[in-house]
């Protein structure tokens, strides 16, 4: 029996391979996209004086008083929200130079843009909030591979899970398609983080739990609605994505479910573009797994070529 999204597969199928074709289209975006980040870096990101924005606060961690900056405020220079386990990795590279650590981290952030843009790298370029997380140093694009990664690896998510905890929706994909197991990984390996972090740092934790209450109770001015509001609609993406076997709208539900959800969030979604990227046209793996022919549908089954028994040529 087919329904309504069984049929709409072969139109997902011909978009999926003309985005894949490079054309027109990509080749304006990519035009406007190296433009307009050149533009951005050369003359707003210097008017604005943000560069490293978001750097300095990973590379200047004090465990010492590691959420003070980040009290009663939302946007204070320098100050770090993360769970203790990133800062306690974190802390060690304070020994580093400032400019050193920034430029390392630039040279990774580009190279994870690479890798989930491939051919589209500049193409997506032209999404704006992209330039904003490069010239400031944040993570959201290391989010963004750890969400494209993760549906195959879901030891990935412990990144996630460790920096932006409400990202734990997009977990209701492994739940959905009842791969156990992946979920087992992902939530284990982070709750072992935890607990060993935590038994070596408790004090560490008491404070970014009083963190945590202090920034929920401020005004985040999110054009977007709140966030009890955008948890229930990337839930929901989710769920969609798990029964259709679209694993790209998981990134764009990430995107949704960020804390504070901005210009930037946009590099979050970046997931997207790379999973579309490698989603095989008209494949529609299952819990049972790609290698079996039976995920692909009854429709891809093979014949069966059995003689019967007791039969023979007439």
């Amino acid at each position: 029996m087919t329904g309504p999204l069984d049929s709409a597969r072969p139109a997902w199928g011909r978009l999926h391979a003309g985005l894949a074709r490079p054309g027109p289209a990509m080749f304006a975006l990519s035009v406007f996209g190296a433009i307009y980040t050149a533009w951005f870096f050369g003359i707003i990101g210097r008017e604005v004086g943000s560069a490293g924005y978001d750097a300095f606060a990973y590379w200047d961690v004090r465990l010492d008083d590691l959420y003070g900056r980040s009290m009663g405020n939302l946007t204070a220079f320098g100050a770090f929200r993360y769970s203790p386990p990133v800062a306690m990795a974190l802390a060690p590279l304070h020994g580093f130079a400032w400019t050193d650590f920034f430029w390392v981290l630039s040279c990774l952030l580009v190279g994870t843009l690479a890798y989930l843009g491939g051919r589209w790298t500049l193409a997506v370029l032209a999404f704006p909030g992209i330039a904003v997380s490069l010239y400031e140093g944040n993570i959201d694009l290391f989010l963004a591979a750890s969400v494209a990664v993760g549906i195959v690896s879901p030891i990935a998510w412990v990144f996630p899970l460790l920096t932006k905890p409400t990202m734990a929706v997009c977990l209701l994909w492994f739940a959905v398609r009842r791969e156990w197991r992946a979920l087992a990984v992902a939530l284990g390996a982070t709750t072992a983080i935890v607990l060993v972090s935590a038994a070596l740092r408790p004090d560490l934790w008491t404070g970014y739990f009083a963190m945590l209450g202090d920034n929920a109770r401020l005004p985040t001015g999110q054009e977007l609605g709140p966030l009890w509001l955008r948890l229930p609609a990337a839930a929901i993406l989710v769920v969609f994505a798990a029964r259709t076997d679209r694993p790209w709208i998981v990134a764009l539900a990430a995107a949704l479910a960020q804390p504070l959800f901005g210009l930037r969030s946009a590099s979050v979604a970046l997931g997207a573009v790379y999973l579309w990227r490698h989603r095989p046209v008209g494949a529609r793996p299952g819990p049972r797994g790609a290698g079996d022919p039976r995920a692909l549908g009854p429709e891809a089954s093979p014949p069966d070529l059995r003689v019967p028994t007791g039969s023979g040529p007439p």
